[in-house]
């Protein structure tokens, strides 16, 4: 391997780098050159002088080498080389020499082009940092609407059950003016399935989910409130499963049980004397709502007939589900419909 001619010295202080590194003037002559630089050049750093090794006439490089002159912090550019295997594009970095000289004296190390993945790299993960500022920001912006709309669903649902609790009111009043049997049946169930829908309104305000309703809390509320309407606060006894409802479940089951508790209230005590059970249960991917009471027991042609029964099975077709009465002992009312998962989640 020829090593350098006389005009150009070995600069030893940067043969720790792989890098090559030349030291030149403004005027492009080259002092001084480290141990990668002589290896990468070979003979052509004989002359000297960079236009020597230019693979082109590098037209900008005499402005580029007075511009870094100006200061020893590294300044970016990129020359062309050519040595025996072809033109070779490099990135460079130069900078002012510390040292004192007779004429102004520029370090010029030159980087392979590959190391621009690098660069490229940087620039990439900055611009993933602006979309994470950004994405953070609308983020913030949409928490803030949901949480708004939440305050405003939690305010509707309020509302609808201040309505409904003003619906009842008037019925009352309109039940004092006709005080016959036939009215006060008519008022009377009115009023139990308006209190079913107030009380199903009121879990879904306390709701902290505004489509979602827990379902232990809500039906235990439900049906308290539908028994104490009905006289039968004291017969009641409850099972019921932790799990979630979604907002038309709710609805259909608050109506549902208002019909079967209110039944068993009417037909299944007897003075006021017995047992209503009520069962909400999970039967892996079905849920089954049952009330039964120890009465007498409903013929099956009886529950064919009601017209409350009736309105249990449209409500049933509503949330999927099938209905059932049975009236052997006493008499079992059965509600199952689908455990359906909810937004998140998945089948089991």
């Amino acid at each position: 391997m020829n090593g350098p001619g006389p005009q150009v010295r070995a600069l030893h202080g940067f043969d720790f780098l792989d890098d090559p590194v030349l030291v030149v003037t403004l005027e492009g002559v080259v002092h001084e050159a480290n141990a990668a630089a002589r290896v990468f050049f070979g003979p052509r750093l004989a002359a000297g002088r960079l236009q020597a090794l230019y693979g082109d006439s590098n037209p900008g490089s005499a402005q580029y080498l007075r511009m870094a002159s100006g200061s020893t912090a590294p300044r970016p550019g990129k020359i062309c080389f050519a040595r025996e295997d072809g033109v070779v594009h490099m990135r460079t970095h130069a900078s002012r020499s510390g040292r004192q000289a007779e004429r102004a004296e520029i370090i010029l190390r030159l980087l392979p082009e590959s190391s621009d993945r690098f660069a490229v790299l940087d620039r990439r993960v900055q611009e993933l940092d602006r979309q994470l500022q950004k994405r953070v920001q609308e983020n913030a912006v949409l928490q803030e609407t949901v949480r708004q709309n939440r305050l405003l669903v939690g305010e509707l649902q309020h509302r609808v059950k201040n309505n409904i609790q003003l619906m009842i009111s008037l019925i009352n009043r309109a039940a004092q003016r006709h005080r016959t049997p036939e009215v006060a049946a008519v008022v009377a169930t009115s009023r139990g399935r308006l209190q079913a829908m107030a009380a199903a309104q009121e879990a879904l305000y306390q709701a902290q989910q505004a489509d979602i309703v827990p379902a232990r809390a809500f039906l235990e509320d439900v049906v308290r409130t539908i028994a104490r309407a009905s006289g039968a606060e004291d017969t009641i006894s409850l099972t019921l499963i932790d799990a979630r409802l979604k907002r038309e479940e709710a609805h259909c089951l608050a109506l549902i049980a208002n019909e079967l508790i209110t039944n068993a209230a009417r037909f299944g005590l007897r003075d006021g004397k017995g047992r209503i059970e009520v069962i909400f249960a999970d039967e892996g991917g079905h849920f089954r709502f049952e009330v039964a009471d120890d009465g007498i027991g409903m013929k099956t042609d009886a529950a064919e007939r009601s017209s409350g029964l009736e309105l249990v099975r449209g409500l049933c077709r509503q949330i999927g589900g099938r209905f059932e009465v049975t009236g052997d002992t006493g008499t079992r009312c059965r509600v199952r419909f689908p455990a359906k998962p909810y937004e998140g989640e998945t089948d089991a």
